[in-house]
């Protein structure tokens, strides 16, 4: 038998146990939790009929400055009302804007803020508006960018006062312009008019603000909500549904399970198709003895994607062609293959 090739020594230096300590990164700046502050319970009313005065929003040949322009903050609430570019007439004239409690809000099933916006300038007739909402004291309360995923969406009225029921639970998304660099959300919210009876003629001035306040016109309900999804990825629940490919029982007594994962889509349509199984004979049989770790899965879960293998052969019997002239009992790749199994 040929003798095993002895490798030469290579010069090495002596290396010390110790030497520099490395700076943790990780200490220097270790992640807090980002402070969450709710917005309180208020309301505040905008005059949208004699806003401010923007240069960009003068108009005619006489310069004639438009009335609201720009956002009007509702007084200390993180919620700023404005005027539909052009449409500064149809746009209602005052409005009232209410923010809830978050206790409330959470009764609702909202994951954010409770609001309402209606008109108090006693229109009979539905106006649009924009609403702005800050959301930089609260963009850090859920993870999965819940800051991201955040968006504007209407709900019934009767999620102020009854949103124990379902009905009052429905939301409808708004089209919402999320800044997330400046953490507001943006949507066009319609306000209704007027209902019920104005002061009659025969009354007296001191009983009007009564019929006035009678008549007071309905406020929109609005959310600021995290969706499932939003534009840095997808958090929607994966359909782990028992009913997959299962079967059981038999003459084994065993119950299998399969599942399969999906794939993104590759070029060319050679995505792979994954499937994990489930057996439950893979754990009926085991003992203190045995060796109980569980698959890089779970116990009683396999997944064998396959590999790609190369093999050896001894280099006594691989010198065609090769560069290897000694008679060696070591092992040498043979030829280029590779084997998927």
């Amino acid at each position: 038998m040929p003798g095993i090739r002895q490798p030469k020594a290579v010069p090495v230096d002596r290396v010390h146990a110790g030497g520099e300590k490395k700076k943790d990164d990780a200490a220097t700046g270790p992640w807090k939790a980002p402070k969450v502050v709710w917005p309180a319970a208020g309301s505040a009313e905008v005059d949208l009929a004699s806003g401010p005065v923007s240069k960009s929003f003068l108009s005619g040949s006489a310069r004639t400055p438009v009335i609201g322009s720009g956002p009007q903050k509702a007084g200390k609430l993180p919620i700023a009302v404005d005027v539909l570019p052009g449409k500064a007439s149809e746009a209602p004239g005052r409005v009232k804007v209410t923010m809830a409690a978050h206790d409330a809000a959470r009764k609702a099933g909202v994951d954010g803020v409770l609001l309402s916006v209606g008109r108090t300038d006693q229109g009979t007739q539905s106006a649009s508006a924009k609403v702005e909402v800050d959301y930089n004291s609260f963009r850090g309360a859920y993870g999965g960018d819940y800051a991201a995923r955040l968006r504007l969406v209407e709900l019934p009225a009767c999620a102020l006062t009854t949103p124990d029921r379902a009905e009052c639970r429905t939301q409808k998304p708004l089209a919402t312009e999320n800044d997330t660099r400046g953490g507001t959300l943006t949507a066009q919210v319609t306000t209704p008019g007027t209902t019920g009876r104005s002061a009659k003629s025969g009354e007296t001035s001191k009983s009007a603000p009564a019929a006035a306040s009678a008549a007071a016109a309905p406020a929109t309900v609005l959310a600021a909500t995290a969706d499932a999804s939003g534009p840095t990825g997808d958090y929607k629940a994966t359909s782990l549904q028992p009913s997959g490919s299962w079967t059981a029982g038999g003459s084994a007594g065993a119950f299998s399970w399969s599942y399969d994962i999906a794939t993104p889509s590759v070029p060319g349509g050679f995505a792979p198709k994954i499937s994990l199984g489930y057996s439950s004979q893979a754990v009926d049989g085991r003992m203190a003895a045995s060796n109980t770790q569980a698959s890089w899965i779970g116990d009683g879960w396999s997944w064998e994607p396959g590999f790609i293998e190369r093999r050896y052969k001894s280099c006594e019997n691989d010198k065609t062609g090769g560069t290897n002239t000694t008679k060696v009992g070591d092992q040498c790749w043979f030829n280029d293959n590779a084997t998927m199994s």
